[in-house]
């Protein structure tokens, strides 16, 4: 059984913009709190085929995962998908245009294994209100820049 979590949220700034800035991994850490580390093989805008390693702390716990990214449609698509990491996970960032504001909507679905399979109500409630708080920030910073 797989865990599903999907935000959306509208931020006040063109599509371009949101876009160029949600999906470089650069600024990974400056919107996702609990990515303390960021690490890409290929630097800058996301790149089909582009390696991501994320050192996160998650329930009090440091843990390492890797994604590739698997699709990139400019100005409206990034899909990923785990290959190395505590347990398996693919998602999409989608971006729709609104006037001069963006609609994004992150969506992820994991196969949590062992320990966090046990956790699974848990993890989902955790990963609902990190990813609210994430993309909360993700506006006020895009939003700030004016």
């Amino acid at each position: 059984m797989s865990t599903k979590v999907q935000q959306s949220i509208t931020i006040n700034q063109p599509i371009e913009k949101v876009f160029a800035y949600l999906t470089d991994s650069r600024n990974v850490t400056k919107w996702q709190t609990a990515i303390i580390e960021s690490r890409a093989s290929l630097e800058g805008p996301a790149q089909v085929g582009s390696k991501v390693t994320d050192v996160r702390t998650f329930i009090g716990q440091k843990m390492e995962s890797t994604y590739e990214i698997t699709e990139v449609e400019p100005n409206a698509k990034m899909a990923f998908k785990s290959i190395s990491g505590p347990f398996p996970y693919q998602g999409a960032i989608t971006f729709q245009a609104l006037g001069n504001a963006t609609e994004l909507t992150f969506a992820i679905e994991m196969e949590p294994k062992g320990f966090f399979k046990l956790a699974e109500g848990m993890l989902a409630g955790n990963m609902n209100k990190e990813l609210e708080g994430d993309l909360g920030r993700a506006k006020q910073l895009l939003e700030a820049e004016g």
